[in-house]
């Protein structure tokens, strides 16, 4: 299940043409996070995940 999620949170980051830095620099989530939660290291809590929604 994380490798899907990760996989959608990468495909829905990239069409909207944002970068793990930009989602940084927007406050919504440290770019060290963001990159363990896509690269399946680290789970992301339901929270964050309605936060990046």
């Amino acid at each position: 299940m994380n490798q899907n999620i990760s996989h959608q949170l990468v495909k829905a980051r990239e069409e909207l043409g944002f970068t793990q830095m930009k989602v940084q620099n927007d406050k919504i989530i440290k770019q060290s996070t963001l990159s363990k939660i896509e690269n399946g290291v680290k789970n992301i809590s339901a929270a964050k995940l309605f936060i990046l929604a």
